[in-house]
């Protein structure tokens, strides 16, 4: 495989990730606000990009779990989809970081 088959196959998670994110978010999300399911911790006086980071070291836990068990006791998603939320989570907290930073 050469780098420009790897590269289409990179685009192809990426597009994956998204299409995952627009299905998730619809549970999670006002229309007014489409990061209110991470902009809610200023609620409770957390930044929310810390709230995100949080969320984030859940989808670790899940995964550290996996890795000890071989399995997931009670999850029902693959360790795929949890690999695609922390790629999702990773980038909701880039744009959040960069919201707060623009708004300093």
């Amino acid at each position: 495989m050469n780098s420009d088959d790897w590269d289409d196959l990179f685009v192809n998670v990426q597009n994956e990730i998204q299409d995952l994110y627009k299905k998730k978010r619809i549970d999670y999300i006002t229309i007014n606000d489409p990061l209110s399911s991470l902009t809610r911790s200023n609620n409770l006086g957390v930044e929310p990009y810390i709230g995100a980071l949080i969320r984030l070291g859940d989808k670790f836990n899940l995964l550290e779990n996996f890795v000890k068990n071989r399995k997931y006791e009670t999850h029902d998603e693959s360790i795929r989809e949890t690999l695609l939320d922390i790629s999702a989570y990773t980038t909701l907290t880039i744009l959040l970081l960069d919201c707060d930073e623009s708004n300093e």
